[in-house]
């Protein structure tokens, strides 16, 4: 490849000055008609998931990335696809963390069927998991709808967005579902109508779904111990502080006894411990 960039290789004429190794729209076009009239296309299995066609990327966050889709019959219907993205060259544990947290964030949308919740399908596909969510082409994260509007909300609307979030997400507590990662960048807003806004909570990929007595351990969905490895750096501000506490207190452990067991070691084979240690 090098060679060939350097058009160090037979058949190639070597460039004259720099110029010439320019990529224009022009070469750009030439090279596109040429794939086209040799056949190279895009596979559109790869642009299809179940019945929807992806459109374009709208998001993208540790680990995953959000596309649009539409429908192949039904241009009105549009979803928000989600594929958990592993790369070819992820260690195995890298690989698993990011599988758990798809099928984390499905589990955790079953039993979640409210309107201030984004609404899911599963499927499978050649990139990995994927979720297919609920979309509105016009929704809009929280932080974004704030900064867009040219004036501030009046005291009903905040005390309205506040009361539709605080029921959807005490609707998650009583399926005993917490969300761990809520922020701004978790809650779509859309406006049906001009000054009523609505909104869907998403991101479920860092909580967690407690175990009952009556549904049994099967029921329970465990939190993930990687926490900053699946938020942004600028949303870790909204976590609750356990969250990091719990990491910093495993590192703080793990190191205690790292260094304990070494200086262990270190004293009886110096014979320096007290009587009676072993």
């Amino acid at each position: 490849m090098a060679a060939i960039q350097r058009r160090e290789c037979q058949g190639l004429r070597p460039l004259r000055d720099a110029s010439q190794n320019m990529y224009s729209r022009p070469i750009a076009k030439l090279v596109g008609q040429a794939m086209e009239q040799a056949g190279i296309r895009q596979s559109k299995k790869s642009r299809k998931v179940s019945d929807y066609v992806l459109d374009e990327v709208i998001d993208s966050g540790p680990g995953y990335q959000d596309w649009s889709a539409t429908h192949t019959q039904l241009e009105n219907s549009k979803r928000r696809v989600r594929f958990y993205l592993v790369r070819r060259e992820a260690s195995v544990a890298d690989k698993a963390m990011i599988e758990r947290a798809a099928k984390r964030e499905f589990q955790l949308l079953e039993s979640l069927q409210h309107p201030g919740i984004c609404g899911y399908n599963f499927s499978e596909h050649e990139l990995g998991p994927t979720l297919l969510l609920e979309h509105d082409p016009k929704a809009i994260r929280l932080d974004h709808y704030l900064a867009q509007r040219k004036e501030p909300l009046s005291i009903d609307e905040q005390l309205d967005l506040m009361r539709q979030i605080s029921e959807a997400v005490r609707f998650a507590h009583e399926q005993r579902v917490i969300h761990r990662g809520l922020n701004p960048n978790s809650i779509l807003v859309s406006e049906s109508r001009v000054g009523h806004p609505k909104i869907k909570i998403i991101n479920w990929q860092l909580g967690y779904r407690a175990g009952s007595a009556t549904m049994g351990a099967s029921h329970e969905v465990t939190a993930t111990a990687h926490v900053d490895r699946l938020i942004e750096d600028t949303n870790t501000a909204y976590l609750a502080p356990e969250a990091l506490m719990m990491l910093t207190l495993l590192v703080s452990i793990w190191i205690f006894f790292r260094w304990g067991r070494s200086h262990f070691i270190y004293f009886q084979a110096n014979r320096l411990l007290p009587m009676g240690w072993s």
